[in-house]
């Protein structure tokens, strides 16, 4: 993996800053820190706007 990698969602850390996590979602990969991991797990909502299809992810 390149260490220059940029997360594609919530903040811009690299690989040399914090490690990154790469996921798919609705058929696109994704990288995020493992910071905003817990963001993906329990807070969805926080995503809307920032990952594309985010709003599928929240509980009514």
């Amino acid at each position: 993996m390149n260490n220059k990698i940029k997360s594609r969602i919530a903040c811009e850390n690299t690989s040399e800053e914090a490690p990154l996590f790469k996921f798919k979602f609705k058929g696109n990969k994704y990288y995020v820190c493992s910071k905003h991991i817990p963001a993906i797990i329990h807070n969805p909502e926080e995503l809307v706007g920032i990952l594309p299809g985010a709003e599928s992810l929240i509980e009514e």
